[in-house]
């Protein structure tokens, strides 16, 4: 997830009272950075999306263009690619 779908989604936040500390070893520098905000940062910290609400057609049209760029540049997708 990317600061862009959690900002479309602020209808999904709910605040988590302690945040979660789950293991992050696969997730892109770009997750990463939004993890520690929501886990430290001052206007971020405890929001959590609840990704369930994520509107289908959302999915879909990232899924889509994934398999676009995949179709122009054949390679090996791994899942930090995905968002």
């Amino acid at each position: 997830m990317d600061e862009e779908i959690l900002s479309k989604y602020q209808d999904a936040w709910t605040i988590e009272p302690v945040a979660s500390r789950h293991a992050t070893t696969m997730l892109s520098t770009q997750e990463l950075a939004l993890l520690e905000k929501l886990q430290v940062g001052a206007q971020l910290e405890g929001v959590r999306l609840e990704q369930e609400k994520i509107s289908y057609s959302h999915v879909e049209a990232v899924l889509q263009e994934l398999l676009a760029n995949e179709a122009r540049n054949p390679m090996r997708l791994n899942s930090n690619e995905i968002q």
